[in-house]
């Protein structure tokens, strides 16, 4: 995949090539929890954030926990909580 664009569809994919958008190891995430499917959406430019979406509810840190495996599995990198908010992820 090349590039994101904010209101590109896509689904979560072994594919999908993220690595464009990540800079000094950190990696700007809008999350959007409790969402129909998990997965990369796009990407904002103006904030320089990528926009994906989680399945799982924000209680108990269980969308955190879906985010870090759906980069992890997209990056093939251990990651790991930079801040909580903005959300940024270090690899």
């Amino acid at each position: 995949m090349s590039k994101l664009s904010k209101r590109s569809s896509c689904t979560c994919s072994k594919e999908q090539d993220i690595s464009p958008f990540i800079h000094d190891n950190t990696l700007a995430v809008y999350v959007k929890p409790n969402s129909p499917r998990s997965g990369v959406v796009g990407w904002n430019a103006p904030k320089k954030e990528l926009i994906v979406e989680i399945k799982a509810p924000p209680e108990g840190g269980k969308a955190n926990v879906m985010l870090v495996k759906l980069l992890s599995r997209l990056t093939k990198k251990r990651l790991f909580f930079l801040k909580a908010r903005p959300q940024s992820i270090s690899f």
